[in-house]
């Protein structure tokens, strides 16, 4: 059995927390470059599962620009600012 490199171990601990669906690194694509609205949704899961934060929905605010994002991750954008990550 090979040891895993420290690439592999970081995208195995992502999966265990549920970061990620991928659980290699090929699947995984690190070198992938990710947006805005991506990011959002993986530091909302950081935070909430791994941290064990909760939203403030009383935090409110418009972004000039939600229209225009995936449908899919418009939660996660809303979260990340009612969780003070991105203002």
């Amino acid at each position: 059995m090979t040891e895993q490199t420290e690439i592999e171990k970081a995208v195995a601990l992502l999966h265990e927390y549920g970061l990620t669906k991928y659980n290699t690194v090929y699947s995984f694509q690190p070198n992938n470059y990710i947006t805005r609205e991506q990011a959002a949704k993986f530091y909302v899961m950081y935070a909430t599962n791994v941290l064990g934060k909760i939203p403030n929905i009383s935090r409110t605010k418009n972004f000039i620009d939600i229209n225009d994002a995936d449908p899919s991750l418009k939660k996660s954008i809303i979260q990340s600012y009612q969780l003070s990550i991105f203002n």
